[in-house]
């Protein structure tokens, strides 16, 4: 965030309760008719691309495997899913939203013990 402030950029802050609140926010006009805005939420898994293809049945049961149980536990706050690869893209309704699911995410890898799933332990999110 000193980057950002040091650049003359807006600090966001994101509470686990609350939505993205903005430093000095300027007042917002509402969406136009028939619009809603939401978070979008896009991921990489770093070291996917040196996986061997003897690994990636492995990579989808327990990674990927993850993934999908942390966004089944979200369940209707999700508004669109899509993973391609190590990819994955969530839209949800609001920051506080989407910044507690990348936090699950990367928690849900945190747990894994690689050696034992037979993954290399360089994956991360």
């Amino acid at each position: 965030m000193s980057r950002r402030g040091a650049r003359g950029l807006p600090s966001i802050a994101i509470a686990p309760d609350h939505g993205a609140v903005p430093a000095s926010a300027p007042a917002r006009a509402a969406p136009a008719a028939g619009r809603t805005i939401r978070a979008m939420l896009f991921g990489d898994v770093k070291g996917f691309s040196k996986l061997k293809d003897a690994e990636l049945p492995r990579f989808v049961e327990h990674v990927l495997g993850r993934f999908a149980r942390v966004l089944a536990r979200l369940g209707s706050d999700i508004r669109f899913r899509n993973t391609w690869g190590d990819g994955l893209f969530v839209v949800l309704p609001t920051p506080a939203i989407a910044a507690a699911c990348a936090l699950e995410l990367q928690a849900s890898l945190a747990d894994i013990d690689y050696a034992a799933a037979g993954l290399p332990d360089h994956l991360a999110l």
